[in-house]
This record gives structure tokens, sequence and C-alpha cells, in this order.
């Protein structure tokens, strides 16, 4: 099974993505994958310092191998346990292939009222599978979706 972990965010009403997988306006930067996890990681941290987070930090994918970080606030304050984590806000698509998750991804966006994109999110733990691009080959209960993606002891 391919699971693809989301976040909805908000987009201006007239914003119009070329493709499922256009990067919200807010992640307008692009850099490497390794200085978007980096970035986040450190942005996350910060927020963690002052207790519940209500904000956290996602990397998402831009053109080539290129990544974009973006900033959403949360539902609801959430206890971070490692600045790796995806909160609760996170879902996910699970399907057969690929494109069978990229084509709920553009099914679930085709719903969503204007203003609001379900945008793909990556981890920022570089040994864990949601890291890549086109690795997401994960069971649909994957714990890390809505839980903590800690690094192992020593590697963080």
């Amino acid at each position: 099974m391919i699971s693809y972990p989301f976040v909805i965010v908000p987009v201006p009403a007239d914003w119009k993505p070329q493709s499922w997988k256009t990067r919200p306006p807010s992640a307008e930067r692009t850099m490497s994958l390794e200085m978007a996890s980096a970035l986040a990681v450190m942005a996350n941290q910060h927020q963690m310092n002052f207790g519940p987070v209500n904000v956290w930090t996602f990397r998402c994918e831009a053109a080539g191998s290129r990544s974009a970080m973006f900033t959403v606030d949360l539902k609801q304050e959430w206890d971070a346990t490692s600045p790796f984590d995806f909160p609760p806000d996170v879902q996910q698509v699970t399907g057969e292939s690929h494109s069978d998750c990229r084509d709920m991804i553009e099914d679930l966006n085709a719903t969503l009222s204007p203003g609001s994109r379900a945008i793909v999110v990556r981890s920022l733990f570089h040994a864990d599978p949601f890291f890549l691009r086109d690795s997401c080959r994960v069971a649909p209960h994957h714990p890390r979706v809505g839980g903590a993606i800690a690094p192992p002891s020593g590697n963080a």
C-alpha cells in the first residue's frame, strides 16, 4: 500500500494551483530537501520551547528535487514530543499506487471550498519513509501519521 500524508491549509480564495501537488503560496522559497528539513526542525523546536504548540512547520515537495517549507496554524494546541512529529492535523490517503493517492488528493481538493487546499507533506527525519519523494510505501495504520517521528537515539 502507498500512503500520502497531507494537511489542509488556507490559501487565497482566487489561487489557481498548476497541479495536484503545487506547493502553497506561503512556501515560495525552494531549497534542498535537507535544508528545508533542517530549517523546519529548528522552527518546530523553537515553537516547542514555549510549551504546547499551535503552529507547525512542514516540508513539501517543489519542482525537481527541491523542497519548500510552510507553517500552518493548528486546529488546537498540541503537545509535540519531537520537532519531527506530525501533529494530529495531518491526515493520509492510502491507495494501491502513487497514481491512486494523487487521484485521491486531486478529488479531495476538488471538494474543498475556495481558500482551502490539501498539501502533501514530507517527513523531516531522513530515515523515515516519508522523507524521500515517491518513497511512501507504508501500511494504512502508519504510526507516524498523527504521532511522533523521532530519530533513534544518537541520530538527531
